[in-house]
């Protein structure tokens, strides 16, 4: 046997014996997302109130529900100093 018949009888031999171990992994791990989201606390019932009235006094509630489900967000940024360098006119 010459260097090539050997090298490809191992590449098929590689092939044949590490494929199926590699799509029987990638079938069994789950995205972190889909974890994440089995242990997720259900979310609770939404009715939107049919007048103005009973919206502002459950905007409150709603607002103060809305924030513990979101959780800790971070801290808005700052307003950043811009200043104008060039202005172009297109012509627009």
């Amino acid at each position: 046997m010459n260097d090539r018949q050997v090298t490809w009888r191992t590449l098929l031999f590689a092939s044949v014996w590490l494929c199926p171990i590699t799509i029987v992994n990638a079938q069994t791990e789950r995205p972190d997302w889909q974890r994440w989201l089995e242990k997720a606390p259900p979310t609770p019932e939404f009715a939107v109130p049919a007048r103005r009235q009973v919206w502002e006094k459950q905007r409150r509630q709603l607002r103060t529900q809305l924030g513990n489900l979101l959780g800790r967000l971070p801290p808005r940024p700052k307003v950043p100093a811009i200043t104008l360098l060039a202005r172009e006119d297109h012509g627009d």
